[in-house]
Parts: structure tokens; C-alpha cells; sequence
């Protein structure tokens, strides 16, 4: 019996893992978002910008996984790089920086 059970359990993770797919336009509104507000609440830095997101509450359980997503990795490249320019930084998101003014 726990054969047949544990035999069937890839076939259900599979099923989830291809139904929880990203919005790839919601994912850049919510990375743009993120960034411009992290501009915007810091001395115009990649170091204030890193120090605010550090500080930032992460987004609720209830909140979108593009927006998880996005938060997560604006912390992160801000984090990693923020002793660089910020055109770099903004590279580094996939963004411009028309896209943040």
C-alpha cells in the first residue's frame, strides 16, 4: 500500500509545479515598484536603496508571487551590488533607467 501512495506523489507534485506559473509583465511592474520606491525613500543610492529594502517588511502572505518574486530579488541584487553605479544595478534587474524616473 505505501508503494502505490509514494508512487503517485510525483505525478501530483508535477501537476502543481505547472499550474504556478509567473506573470512575466507583473513581475517587471512589481520590480519596477519596488525599485523606484527604494529611490525614492533613500538619497537616490544603490547603498540607500539597499538599506531601505533591507528594512522593508517582506510582502504578506496573501501577496501575489510576482510581487514576492520581485521584492526578493530587488533586495537581493540591491544587496550584492551595492557598491556599484546604479545603471548597473538597474542592468543587473533587467530594467532601464527611463523605466525608474
Amino acid at each position: 500500500m505505501r508503494r502505490a501512495v509514494t508512487a503517485n506523489f510525483p505525478l501530483l507534485f508535477e501537476k502543481i509545479q505547472h499550474n504556478d506559473k509567473m506573470d512575466q509583465e507583473k513581475y517587471t511592474q512589481f520590480l519596477i515598484e519596488f525599485t523606484k520606491e527604494a529611490l525614492d525613500n533613500s538619497d537616490g543610492s544603490t547603498q540607500g536603496a539597499s538599506n531601505y529594502l533591507s528594512g522593508k517588511k517582506k510582502p504578506g502572505l496573501l501577496a501575489s508571487k510576482e510581487k514576492k518574486e520581485a521584492f526578493y530579488r530587488a533586495r537581493k541584487i540591491f544587496a550584492e551590488m551595492r557598491d556599484r553605479h546604479l545603471w548597473l544595478v538597474l542592468k543587473a534587474l533587467g530594467l532601464k533607467e527611463d523605466d525608474v524616473k
